[in-house]
């Protein structure tokens, strides 16, 4: 039984093997040739999706294995730009503020690294910015990461066309959970008593049946939280601004404390704790759907290929039977090839 990370990729590799040698066999035996043609044709088409399956099987194990993360757990986030996304980092990281934007223009320019222990916080690109730039590297971010928080800002009306787009990012085996994040500076307290309210409830309602829409069962689930007064109740700002709004969240909350509690911070904390928890279990299940899914595409244009080669191998079956040819040869050859 495998007990590790390490020890479940030693076994993956030793599968690998096996599977690639299967396929150098069933090559092997794929390389008669028949006096029929279409015959012939399919069996060349077999062939040569076996030998390109082998060449991407262990392309795709370089990856997985150089590539893809074993020892670090990943969450990566996404969103708009100026939904959230690098302050909700630093609330969870008690960070220094420098990295939050304004929200005016596109301010992550380039994947931003935090450690939370032994998680790896990946802050990505505005997903609907420019965004073209960085393509290569958004994609090779995404398969580092095992899991992926959506961050939605409430200033901002959610589009299904974002979602789909991050779907292309994400190939079929992430984990989604969004995260909705109620904008507001302290001063919100006024006018707002507690964060999670008939309207936050609503924009949540509709986030939610857009997610499961689009992602399905990769969609996990969502989260309220004010990151910013989540931020400024337990990091330590730097920046003038916030050094200012820090102070301000004593106008507003009896204690910082308060409003923590009322930032709903610890909803987020909470999440990424459970799934640092099971964290050995999501990078064993994540790499694995990532080699799965090449194996598929390759086993399937085989299969494809052998329906017709069967279909060609019944029909000059008849003819033998009819008396239209003779085997020469060529019949025995083909019963021994597809025993």
């Amino acid at each position: 039984m495998v007990t590790s990370v390490n020890e479940y990729k030693d076994e993956l590799k030793i599968s690998v093997k096996k599977i690639l040698r299967v396929l150098n066999e069933f090559k092997n035996l794929s390389t008669t040739n028949f006096e029929n043609e279409e015959i012939n044709k399919y069996i060349k088409n077999i062939n040569a999706h076996i030998y390109d399956g082998i060449i991407n099987i262990r392309k795709d194990i370089e990856d997985l294995f150089e590539a893809s993360e074993w020892d670090n757990f990943n969450i990566a986030f996404f969103g708009e730009t100026g939904a959230g996304k690098s302050t909700t980092i630093e609330a969870l990281t008690k960070g220094n503020g420098i990295s939050i934007g304004d929200g005016n223009k596109d301010f992550t320019k380039e994947i931003k690294i935090s450690k939370f222990g032994r998680t790896n916080f990946l802050d990505m690109p505005g997903i609907e910015g420019n965004e073209g730039k960085l393509i290569q590297e958004i994609k090779k971010a995404v398969e580092k990461a095992h899991i992926i928080f959506y961050i939605i800002g409430t200033n901002k009306e959610l589009e299904e066309g974002t979602i789909r787009k991050v779907k292309t990012y994400l190939k079929d085996e992430a984990k989604v959970y969004s995260v909705l994040n109620v904008r507001g500076v302290p001063s919100i307290r006024k006018w707002k008593s507690t964060l999670i309210e008939g309207d936050v409830k609503k924009v949540e309602k509709r986030i939610t049946m857009a997610f499961k829409k689009i992602l399905r069962n990769h969609y996990q689930g969502n989260v309220i939280a004010n990151s910013y007064i989540g931020f400024l109740a337990v990091g330590d700002p730097k920046i003038g601004e916030h050094i200012e709004q820090k102070k301000k969240v004593l106008d507003y909350f009896p204690s910082y404390q308060a409003a923590y509690e009322y930032s709903n911070l610890k909803s987020i904390e909470d999440l990424v704790s459970n799934l640092s928890q099971e964290s050995s279990r999501e990078i064993i299940v994540s790499n694995t759907y990532k080699f799965l899914k090449s194996l598929e595409n390759i086993i399937s244009k085989i299969l494809y290929n052998k329906k017709n080669f069967d279909i060609a191998l019944k029909q000059w079956e008849k003819l033998i039977l009819d008396n239209v040819i003779t085997p020469h040869g060529d019949w025995r050859r083909m019963k021994e090839m597809v025993k």
